[in-house]
């Protein structure tokens, strides 16, 4: 329950920071990993811009 509810806060603290910042990627992603989701195959650097 503690899990849940920390997992929750996180997301609506991410939701009121976000819309102020945008994501700039240094590299785009070369490939996927399939798996029950598909994610970038490796790391994707990005820095947040005010």
């Amino acid at each position: 329950m503690g899990q849940q509810f920390a997992l929750r806060e996180s997301v609506a603290l991410l939701e009121r920071l976000l819309p102020a910042h945008v994501p700039v990627f240094r590299s785009v992603p070369t490939g996927a990993a399939y798996s029950i989701t598909v994610r970038p195959d490796g790391p994707t650097p990005v820095t947040l811009t005010a």
